[in-house]
């Protein structure tokens, strides 16, 4: 019998949820490992497939395929090894849909695997429910059973459910639910409750609802049914819920309450009308209207008079302090998106948050604080509007007809650029450039202090990705920079240098011949690491985080600030590395830096970085770093 490795199962899984080819980099790629860890995963997948009897194809030009009808579909996902992690959550999931004891030998039975790795899982998933207000409870001779209140349970099985809504078994957890919800018309209920108390759910939210309704309406089946609460005589809200469920459950009013809460918390779509904000109370409207004049105070911009921020930050607002005070989580799917993408907003508007939370009582998780961060961040794009356009010259050795179509075609494809001269090459030497982000050049150039790129004078389709590539890179840089001058600590010690706040043995200059950014990270991670600032696993998280999110870490030309989250991290740290030229960074290589700082910060924000970007920020220090020649004259930056 061939057994899968948890990887080779959520490659399999993968493969047979798509029925299309997949090719080995695409599948390096999403997996996180080498193309021949892919390929030696294949060989054991597709041994694993003739085993079964399932159609295993592989070409030389589309990659690799499973080919399974619906049926098969199921059974493959159902037979694939389980990770240690995946079998303890089979158990909660067990716990969770029966009304007494479970056996081991139960559970050993249903995760084919022998009692003592049954009992090891065991401890794995009471270790885990200490993140919960509930616990296992063992009882010598009967098995195990999940202890704790009703309300607790449900609660943590909302947790549960975000933690395992990126797993590729997330349908083989959940199956039995969507029977539920399919038995008690689930997706009837959600429609009643748009039309009966003026909701509209996003596709995310609805989801999420619908699980979240099945799992409650299964419990109370069981018999599992919460208690107490302070209910007077029926209201209008109570008559509306009892309408909804199915009378045949005899649902009682603590129940009846906290599907309504589950109801009431979801997430809307973002066309905001305005009743959705007409039915907002002044307390969210106040939390709203102070979020965006601090946010307003330190951008320097005018945010207030955006209808839409105000109207659409009350509402979300409203719905999530709803979740927050009822022990509802809040997922975010996109936090690390935006942490990457908008670092210095995302950590203005969590010092913001952070000052405020406590007049409401509530504590805002990372994960609310990046949707707020992402309303702020649409808002001052908008507003910012033909603010960070690049500055363009273009360099064409073609005549004046060529020259005169290639600029047309320019204007024509990016409007978003402007183009400040059309010249000839030996006219760059007296050009001022100092104001210059960009030359497009139908001619090989020597000039290296400005970004170039070399196209066709008829501009081809791979010449237009090239151009739009830049431009990106530096509005991104340009707003970064804006974003960084604003923000920036002015109280900081001015005299602070460059090695005094890093450590001056965290400074190294390097040949790059030889070397890609990978082994630089390595190398510093290394140092990092023997200081006692970070684990092993944080440089290979810092490593993927490059892979994902590369471009977005260059927001000073030629420097790359590269982190990854606070998990692995001891103590804040920071090592920095100049190189004597320049290198691709990033998984595409289009981007290009001279210098790569790696740091290490925990959970009360980016300050490290904000105060050596403030260091970098001064007089004409990112040119001294970036024209450094030795390690000597790294120690002269301050």
């Amino acid at each position: 019998m061939i057994f899968l490795t948890p990887r080779q199962a959520e490659i399999l899984q993968y493969l047979t949820k798509t029925g299309e080819y997949a090719r080995w980099k695409e599948l390096a790629l999403k997996f996180r490992v080498s193309e021949r860890s892919i390929r030696n995963d294949s060989v054991c997948i597709r041994d694993y497939c003739r085993e079964k009897g399932y159609l295993f194809e592989r070409n030389s030009k589309k990659g690799i395929r499973i080919v399974a009808r619906v049926d098969e579909a199921d059974q493959i996902s159902g037979e694939a090894v389980l990770s240690r992690e995946e079998r303890i959550y089979t158990i909660l999931f067990e716990l969770f849909w029966q009304p007494g004891f479970v056996t081991i030998e139960q559970l050993a039975s249903k995760l084919e695997v022998s009692k003592n790795t049954a009992v090891s899982d065991i401890a794995g998933l009471e270790e885990m429910l200490k993140r919960y207000s509930f616990e296992l409870y063992r009882k010598p001779n009967k098995g195990i059973k999940l202890l704790g209140e009703e309300h607790d349970i449900r609660n943590g099985f909302w947790h549960v459910y975000y933690e395992i809504n990126q797993s590729p078994r997330k349908e083989w957890y959940l199956k039995p639910l969507r029977r539920i919800g399919e038995e008690y018309q689930v997706r009837r209920i959600l429609c009643l409750a748009e039309s009966s108390m003026g909701i509209t759910y996003s596709d995310v939210s609805r989801e999420e609802a619908e699980i979240c309704l099945a799992f409650c309406l299964k419990r109370i089946s069981l018999g599992f049914c919460i208690e107490g609460g302070d209910f007077q005589q029926e209201g209008p809200e109570e008559r509306i819920l009892k309408m909804l469920f199915p009378d045949r459950m005899q649902i009682g009013t603590p129940d009846l309450f906290y599907m309504g809460k589950i109801l009431k918390s979801g997430k809307l779509l973002m066309d905001i009308n305005h009743n959705d904000f007409e039915n907002v109370e002044l307390e969210y409207r106040l939390f709203a209207v102070t979020i965006i004049q601090e946010c307003e105070n330190e951008l320097k911009v005018p945010l207030s008079k955006d209808e839409f921020l105000m109207k659409g930050l009350a509402v979300h607002l409203k719905i999530a302090m709803y979740r927050l005070r009822n022990q509802l989580v809040i997922d975010n799917p996109l936090m690390v998106d935006i942490q990457y993408r908008i670092p210095f907003i995302y950590e203005m508007v969590k010092k913001i948050i952070i000052k405020n939370q406590r007049n409401y009582q509530i504590v805002f998780p990372e994960s609310e604080i990046a949707y707020l961060a992402a309303y702020i961040g649409a808002a001052f794009e908008k507003s910012m509007q033909g603010a960070f356009v690049p500055e363009v010259i273009v360099i064409c050795g073609w005549g004046t007809g060529t020259s005169s179509l290639l600029k047309a075609r320019l204007s024509l494809q990016f409007p978003e650029i402007k183009i400040k001269a059309v010249i000839g090459k030996n006219q760059l030497d007296f050009y001022d450039l100092e104001q210059v982000d960009l030359i497009i050049s139908t001619i090989p150039l020597k000039e290296k202090k400005i970004k170039s790129v070399i196209v066709n004078p008829l501009l081809d389709l791979k010449d237009m990705q090239k151009i739009k590539d830049n431009i990106y890179q530096i509005s991104y840089e340009k707003e970064c920079r804006y974003l960084m001058r604003r923000l920036q600590d002015k109280k900081q010690e001015e005299r602070e240098t460059l090695a005094g706040f890093i450590g001056q043995d965290l400074l190294f200059f390097e040949e790059a011949a030889g070397k890609g950014w990978r082994q630089i990270i390595k190398k510093m991670g290394k140092h990092l690491e023997c200081r006692g600032c970070i684990s092993e696993q944080y440089t290979e998280d810092a490593i993927a985080s490059v892979d994902e999110w590369g471009p977005y870490m260059v927001f000073i030309p030629g420097i790359a600030f590269v982190h990854a989250g606070p998990e692995h991290v001891r103590i804040p740290g920071a090592a920095l590395t100049v190189l004597d030229q320049e290198i691709p960074f990033g998984e595409e290589g289009n981007t290009y830096v001279k210098c790569i700082v790696m740091f290490a910060v925990e959970d009360e924000g980016n300050r490290l970085l904000t105060d050596l970007v403030s260091i970098l920020e001064r007089g004409d220090n990112v040119r001294k770093l970036l024209e450094a020649e030795a390690a000597d004259d790294l120690q002269m930056i301050y």
